[in-house]
């Protein structure tokens, strides 16, 4: 991806974002504008397009509908964290699915937006053998990119892992 497009993918503004680009008739440009779900104007053509700014700020607006509108999924072995979760899920209006496992994750085949938010435990005991950065790393490479660790282990002795937005604890994001 092109530096100056991460620009907008990595604070999740894409939807707002209309590039304007001097590569406009470049392939490579055009399919990575493709993959973002934006459109892309000519740098030629940027003079003559009315610009309408929305009533609220861009960023308000993703920070007000964070959890209303995304999905999220919350793997723990642990059911009363599960039935926590749930219930405050439920009291914000947030769309929460649960599983006990990354094996009951995979066995469901609900399909589960790339968009979504998933919170993963790391132990998940006799249950499945599978660590949850484990996990978090195979759901990265098929495209997933909002994975958190969900744990009471503290971030230093995990270490850093790219494919993860962070270590959090076992409290929902939402309250």
């Amino acid at each position: 991806m092109y530096d100056e497009l991460k620009v907008i993918k990595e604070p999740g503004i894409e939807k707002y974002s209309i590039p304007v680009a001097g590569r406009y008739e470049e392939r490579a440009v055009v399919k990575c504008c493709d993959k973002l779900g934006v459109k892309l104007i000519p740098k030629s053509m940027a003079s003559i397009i009315p610009i309408e700014y929305p009533d609220k700020d861009p960023s308000e607006i993703d920070r007000n509908n964070q959890f209303e509108n995304n999905l999220f999924v919350y793997i723990d072995d642990d059911k009363y964290f599960r039935l926590n979760w749930a219930n405050k899920a439920k009291s914000a209006g947030v769309k929460l699915i649960t599983f006990e496992s990354p094996h009951n994750y995979k066995i469901s085949k609900t399909v589960i937006p790339k968009e979504s938010t998933f919170y993963i435990d790391r132990d998940f005991g006799v249950l499945d053998q599978t660590k949850g950065e484990d996990f978090a790393k195979e759901l990265y490479d098929q495209g997933y990119r909002n994975l958190y660790l969900a744990t009471a282990y503290k971030s230093e002795d995990i270490g850093y892992l790219y494919w993860l937005k962070g270590i959090v604890g076992k409290e929902p994001p939402w309250g």
